[in-house]
């Protein structure tokens, strides 16, 4: 989500004009929908807040991994987010 987009015709389509990061082209998309559509995303406004914070779930798998690329700590990924699944939890909202 860090990653900056800079083409002006991309942009444009979200009536934005200077280089962003995906993350704010994202929130400035959330901000600007129509109220019937963001009443829908109430629900899940702690979600997207927490995503756009803490960025995507490869990121933060990345993150949970370090530099221990070992299998023991790949395996404690995966024990994590099987746990996530089960418990409905964001990876590393707890």
């Amino acid at each position: 989500l860090d990653g900056v987009v800079a083409n002006q015709c991309y942009l444009q389509c979200f009536g934005l004009s200077a280089p962003q990061t995906i993350r704010d082209v994202i929130a400035h998309q959330i901000k600007n929908l129509p109220t019937q559509i963001k009443q829908t995303l109430v629900p899940f406004e702690k979600d997207l807040a927490f995503i756009l914070k803490e960025g995507s779930a490869a990121t933060r798998m990345l993150r949970y991994l370090g530099n221990d690329l070992s299998r023991e700590n790949i395996t404690r990924l995966y024990q994590e987010l099987a746990n996530c699944l089960q418990t409905n939890q964001l990876l590393g909202s707890k």
